[in-house]
């Protein structure tokens, strides 16, 4: 096991209450990885519940980052190695971020390292 993800979804929580938690230490691991290889679009979300959705739903081709700002080296090695020339960032629009966070949102290293890849916002959740 690489990672652990879980989601508290009760309403009430304690004031400063994570709602996301994760493995201690960085984090390893690609969600999906047999879903989607092959396949030159990738649905990529926030979280892993947000991905889960997009699954059940028949979209296959998703995996996820570890929250605001976890989008790691290894996904996007992951990406660049299957061949994916287009990711569609599946974003919620929520409190951290606000409304419009949108296309313009720069992901770490995507540019650098491979420049077919591009990032467009697909949804809104």
């Amino acid at each position: 096991m690489a990672e652990l993800y879980a989601r508290k979804i009760a309403d009430k929580q304690r004031e400063g209450t994570p709602l996301h938690l994760y493995l201690p230490g960085p984090h390893r691991g690609v969600f999906n990885l047999d879903g989607w290889r092959g396949s030159e679009t990738v649905i990529l979300c926030e979280a892993l519940i947000d991905a889960l959705t997009f699954w059940c739903a028949g979209l296959c081709n998703v995996t996820s980052a570890f929250g605001v700002g976890g989008f790691t080296d290894e996904l996007l090695q992951a990406f660049v190695a299957n061949g994916v020339k287009r990711v569609l960032i599946a974003g919620v629009g929520d409190r951290v971020r606000g409304p419009k966070a949108g296309p313009s949102r720069p992901v770490r290293g995507a540019k650098k390292t491979r420049r077919q890849l591009v990032l467009t916002r697909l949804f809104s959740l």
